[in-house]
């Protein structure tokens, strides 16, 4: 069918920019991590547990920002969103004591937590008739952003060690200040959603099973995923005797950029295909590659980081997209569910993670956790099988709305 709304490119590449920005400041985490265990001696619980808080203040606060988002006009966030986070995840890279590092990892998340629902929301407006194309390029933006994290914290280390993160509050300021200049003209689609508790339950309830698997399938998912990057770098120093800008550098950019990729080929894909086979189909193959990546060494390493990152990424924007068909009136929210709470729950699974590893070390570790998209796998199958046999979700879905021009 013929598209009526045309994409806004400028407006969605300027957004993803932003995106950029913020989840910066969450992917130089993972490769801090190693710093930090060298500073302080921490336990790989205590180092699980500094994820976890900013995984959980990045994430689990965004379905509330997205409830208020779908009933104002919220977008004053977007110039602010990007300068606490620098503010917070820089003042942990100076932090000396290990307290600190918690509470300024968990400010720094509040930031970044604010960019997503409104962000989201923004993207959806300006994405016109192509959802999944448009919302994939807002997302890759975050998934540049996070990718872009390690590299940074190697370059910046590399050269003054952790002083040199200070430099780190820059891109924040300057891109608050871009956004504050383009706010005027920035558009998110008029508010139609629910406008009490009460009514906005009556608007998810018709939906509420297919919308609760989603969910848990793509906090199974990030679980998966933020295990990963949380675990990679420490894997790489200690079995595979890297140095912390190796491993910050040398290996988890492969699997975080080509998350990038997957990202922007999902959208593309799901466009043109079915969504839900997509999500089945991308989760299938992953315990292989990482069956492959503990048991090989050489270039095997990053080529399987590469198929890892494509392939359970490449559904991040897609499952947002999801959500949005199934609560088309509160659009941020459901981006908040699927983004927000999802990775912060996710996220606060990497302790046991972490525990496990220091019971039985992370070779082991890894072995467990390649069996993990397996059970998403099935959930999906579940999932497909629900939005087949009931057509109340179907039609609902065939009725949904667009966000208004």
């Amino acid at each position: 069918m013929k598209s009526t709304r045309p994409m806004n490119k400028p407006m969605l590449l300027t957004l993803s920019l932003g995106h950029v920005i913020a989840d910066v400041y969450g992917g130089m985490l993972p490769a801090m991590l190693p710093i930090f265990v060298s500073t302080f001696g921490l336990s790989y619980f205590a180092v699980a547990l500094v994820s976890a808080s900013h995984s959980f203040s990045a994430s689990a606060i965004q379905p509330i920002l997205g409830y208020v988002s779908d009933r104002i006009n919220g977008k004053l966030v977007l110039p602010l969103a990007p300068l606490v986070a620098a503010v917070g995840v820089t003042v942990a890279t100076q932090a000396p004591v290990y307290g600190l590092v918690l509470i300024a990892v968990a400010i720094g998340g509040l930031g970044i937590a604010a960019y997503h629902p409104e962000g989201y929301k923004a993207a959806g407006y300006y994405s016109g008739d192509q959802q999944n194309t448009g919302t994939s390029i807002f997302s890759v933006g975050g998934n540049i952003g996070v990718a872009a994290g390690p590299v940074v914290v190697a370059v910046l280390y590399a050269w003054q060690a952790q002083r040199g993160l200070i430099l780190m509050l820059l891109p924040g300021i300057l891109m608050a200040l871009v956004l504050w200049r383009l706010l005027p003209r920035i558009e998110t689609g008029t508010e139609i959603a629910p406008p009490d508790f009460k009514a906005a339950f009556l608007d998810i309830r018709p939906v509420l099973k297919p919308f609760v698997l989603l969910l848990v399938i793509v906090i199974l998912r990030s679980f998966f995923w933020v295990s990963l990057g949380t675990f990679i770098p420490l894997y790489a120093v200690a079995e595979l005797d890297m140095t912390v800008p190796e491993a910050a550098a040398g290996l988890l950019p492969f699997l975080l950029f080509s998350g990038a990729i997957g990202t922007l080929i999902g959208g593309y894909v799901a466009d043109r295909t079915s969504k839900e086979g997509l999500l089945l189909w991308s989760l299938a193959p992953v315990p292989l590659f990482v069956y492959v990546f503990l048991n090989t060494g050489g270039l095997w390493l990053p080529l399987m980081l590469v198929l890892i990152g494509a392939f359970t990424v490449s559904t991040f924007a897609v499952t947002v997209v999801m959500s949005h068909e199934l609560l088309p009136k509160q659009r941020a929210m459901a981006s908040g569910m699927m983004v927000g709470f999802a990775w912060g729950i996710s996220g606060m699974g990497t302790p046991f993670v972490g525990i496990f590893a220091d019971n039985f070390g992370l070779p082991a570790a890894f072995n467990v956790l390649m069996l993990a998209p397996l059970l998403p796998l099935a959930l999906t199958l579940l999932y497909m099988r629900l939005m087949r046999r009931d057509g109340k979700y179907r039609a609902r879905m065939a009725v949904r709305s667009s966000p208004t021009v």
